[in-house]
């Protein structure tokens, strides 16, 4: 929504196309991260022109930002050399072979941190879905939540990118599946989450390994095949209140 992973994917299409991913494999989760932050810096200071931002400024922000993002990578691909064409193409897919153990590492500390910041906040979380004026009323700084949430979310995408590429609807799906599973509390709902969430990426990927072999489908193939009919039950039963 905030188009995080946009900016990812353009930050490691540039690592890849000016050459730095083949001088040390590192630079190119660098640049993603890189990347990362700097959309959602956009994306906030977009929608704080006019004041705090808002969450329908903060999407509409979000979508502006995310379709800039993706039609500069778009550009990237088109004039990108036959050799770095396919590396950009094949991250962007999605895949869950890392080259450098310790980014994986140090990414795992970076969304692990974050995780348990983010479940620390459950209880301002919590009232926050009763509406920033109800949240205000109770206690809740809404405005430095809102901030500190959108942070930790892009540390976390951040992370979470530039180590597997653009893998997209798990944080989509899961959620609400989760949610409706186990309820509303974030306290439960953000460990569970996770749980779930690393689960179905998992069995994604074990499909997109299995089903063709021995050639593999990327997993970002498989989740996105699996969130487009999700989406459309989604549609079809929000009337009948399937999602809360």
């Amino acid at each position: 929504m905030l188009g995080v992973s946009s900016g990812a994917g353009l930050g490691a299409a540039l690592a890849i196309i000016s050459g730095l991913a083949a001088v040390w494999s590192a630079f190119l989760p660098l640049c993603a991260f890189a990347g990362a932050g700097l959309t959602l810096a956009a994306v906030f200071a977009l929608a704080s022109h006019k004041g705090s931002p808002s969450v329908y400024g903060l999407i509409i922000s979000g979508v502006i930002v995310s379709s800039i993002a993706g039609s500069l990578l778009m550009f990237v691909v088109a004039v990108a050399p036959v050799e770095g064409l396919h590396t950009i193409l094949w991250w962007m897919l999605g895949n869950l072979e890392p080259d450098s153990k310790a980014m994986l590492a140090a990414a795992s500390c970076v969304i692990a941190v974050s995780v348990a910041l983010v479940w620390s906040m459950a209880p301002e979380l919590n009232a926050l879905t009763l509406g920033t004026e109800a949240a205000h009323y109770v206690g809740v700084r809404t405005s430095s939540v809102a901030l500190a949430g959108l942070a930790l979310a892009t540390l976390m995408t951040g992370a979470a990118v530039s180590m597997a590429g653009l893998i997209g609807f798990v944080g989509l799906i899961v959620p609400h599946v989760i949610r409706r599973a186990v309820g509303p509390d974030h306290r439960i709902l953000i460990p569970a989450s996770v749980l779930a969430g690393g689960a179905f990426l998992s069995a994604c990927d074990a499909v997109g390994r299995t089903i063709m072999a021995p050639v593999e489908i990327p997993v970002g193939v498989v989740t996105a095949l699996c969130g487009g009919p999700f989406f459309l039950a989604v549609l079809r039963r929000k009337k009948t209140g399937w999602i809360e």
